[in-house]
């Protein structure tokens, strides 16, 4: 890894260039691997109600399979992972995460029964542990704190761009694989549609690897240094008891900060992944059109929603608003409440397609300022393991529970599958409404967090 951090000292890098054109290529890259993860996460949605009819499970199964048990190992195996991106190759740790949750996504399409589709998602979850963290320390390294809310604005587009692609390639995947009937693979055996698709998109998403290779690993920016016996300066490894002890210090920032946007997940992750269904089962489209949609609903109306949402964070931090990211996130919760209300209820399929519009533009304002918000509470050697420690609380209250929050509500509230709409009203308005008291509740304490950091710098670099 010498190698690649000799490269990061080049005039390609912002600190000994203004030119950003590097950092932006390198999250470019890191862009596309979390397009790929998120076509490997969100591929299920698409197949419902096939797998469920092939696996004989109800929606509360279903929403298992979509979540908890993902969420699960990505939050376990994050925070060790996280602790390695502190000191180790963060582009290597990306690689091996890459390559792992490509051959589990595979290896969904293998499976007869609900155990084994439970344990490769589990896999799945395992790998994608790795992409985040490392990415998230890549980028503060690669650029000015006035610029990191758009970085990583760009980058959290991977979760709308790759719900999108998941939609469109899926879905024309699946009804390709649906004409075709039961097709018979090399080794595999009979595989049904859904699976066809499991195992194609698994395949595809070994192509990020291969761009990987021309990313440099940045050099640490903010970090303690020490001398060897020999006179050299090399970076300090920060104990874990400081990094936790820096945490404590800002607990009232860090828990608030942790909890909204984790209820945003809440609602974002349960509501996006009930939304095939929710056009397929309530107002009868078919996959395909389903596919099409909701790809180019993610793709434009969310990404735009996360440029948006970044551009005027870092504009409001320009204008001396040290808390702009929990302001924007008051602000996007409340104006999402009516469309967020309507969208799962209304009658009209079409209406229910551009109301969904709009609430998913809204409440993908905050998308990217989660984890760009964290970086300016962390220093640098600390910034893996709280990056995780960020996204294990996001996946296990967003993507762990938000889906089946909505399930458990539609088979046992209502009993009843058709009533599924009323589910995903309780659920997200429920939500945004918490988010915006925990918003308020921390965003002075987040202003005391940032002016700790530029002490705790100031005062160690």
């Amino acid at each position: 890894m010498a190698d690649d951090r000799e490269a990061s000292n080049s005039t390609d890098t912002p600190d000994s260039s203004p030119s950003l054109r590097y950092p932006w290529f390198v999250v470019t890259v890191l862009l596309i691997c979390y397009i790929f993860s998120f076509m490997d996460r969100q591929i299920l949605t698409l197949m419902v109600e096939p797998i469920k009819a092939d696996l004989g499970i109800n929606d509360t199964k279903m929403s298992l399979l979509m979540g908890f048990s993902f969420a699960l190992f990505y939050a376990l195996f994050g925070l060790p992972i996280g602790r390695m991106a502190d000191s180790m190759s963060r582009k290597g740790i990306i690689g091996c995460g890459l390559f792992l949750w490509t051959l589990m996504t595979a290896a969904c399409g293998t499976v007869k029964s609900f155990t084994p589709l439970f344990i490769f998602r589990m896999g799945v979850g395992v790998g994608e542990a790795a992409l985040s963290p490392s990415a998230y320390s890549m980028i503060t390294d690669y650029f000015p704190k006035d610029k990191l809310a758009r970085a990583f604005s760009v980058y959290a587009m991977g979760v709308t761009i790759g719900s999108g692609l998941a939609y469109l390639v899926g879905g024309n995947i699946i009804g390709w694989a649906e004409k075709m009937g039961v097709t018979k693979l090399p080794v595999v055996g009979e595989v049904q549609p859904w699976q066809f698709a499991f195992i194609v998109i698994g395949i595809l998403g070994l192509f990020p690897l291969v761009l990987l290779v021309f990313v440099k690993e940045p050099m640490r920016k903010g970090v303690r240094k020490i001398k060897t016996a020999d006179g050299k300066e090399v970076e300090a490894r920060v104990p874990l008891r400081e990094v936790m002890g820096y945490v404590s210090q800002n607990r009232r920032a860090y828990l608030s900060h942790h909890i909204a946007f984790a209820i945003m997940a809440f609602s974002g992750y349960g509501l996006a992944v009930w939304c095939p269904t929710l056009l397929i089962r309530i107002h009868e489209w078919d996959t395909g059109t389903t596919g099409t949609m909701l790809g180019i609903r993610a793709i434009l109306s969310s990404s735009l929603g996360i440029i948006v949402g970044g551009t005027l964070s870092d504009w409001l931090s320009k204008k001396g608003h040290k808390d702009a990211p929990f302001k924007v996130g008051i602000f996007s919760c409340i104006i999402w409440l009516p469309f967020g209300f309507l969208y799962p209820i209304v009658g009209n399929g079409w209406a229910c397609y551009v109301l969904m519009n709009f609430a998913f533009f809204i409440s993908s304002f905050t998308t990217g300022l989660g984890p760009a918000s964290l970086q300016r509470m962390m220093p640098n050697k600390m910034r893996g393991l709280s990056s995780s420690m960020f996204l294990m609380m996001n996946s296990l209250i967003g993507l762990g529970l938000g889906p089946t929050a909505i399930a458990l509500l539609t088979d046992n509230l209502f009993a009843d599958p058709m009533k599924m709409g009323y589910s995903c009203v309780i659920v997200g308005v429920t939500a945004q409404i918490a988010a915006v008291a925990v918003f308020y509740y921390g965003k002075d304490a987040y202003i005391e967090s940032v002016d700790r950091l530029d002490e705790w710098e100031a005062a160690n670099t």
